[in-house]
């Protein structure tokens, strides 16, 4: 039997709130790059705030604005409280 795997989702960016709409993402930003470390799809975006989240510290985020413009925000992920549930924060 052949198993074709699904395709991941491009990391655009919907509504936007907390510390993700603090730093400036919008909706219609595309992420690029966390950390310097490229985000191509969804999952791999997912992961890598996750382990940052975790990490409670403040990021560097590539982005690419809807009108196609590039910049380098930071995340402000030190924000998140001991204990609070990071899914929430971002």
């Amino acid at each position: 039997m052949f198993v074709v795997g699904k395709p991941d989702y491009l990391p655009n960016v919907g509504a936007t709130t907390g510390l993700a709409a603090e730093a400036g993402i919008a909706r219609g930003d595309r992420l690029l790059a966390l950390d310097g470390e490229a985000l191509p799809t969804w999952t791999q975006a997912q992961i890598a705030l996750v382990r940052a989240a975790l990490a409670r510290r403040d990021v560097p985020l590539t982005i690419r604005e809807a009108d196609g413009d590039e910049r380098t925000l930071v995340l402000p992920l030190s924000k998140i409280p001991e204990g609070h549930d990071e899914r929430a924060a971002l």
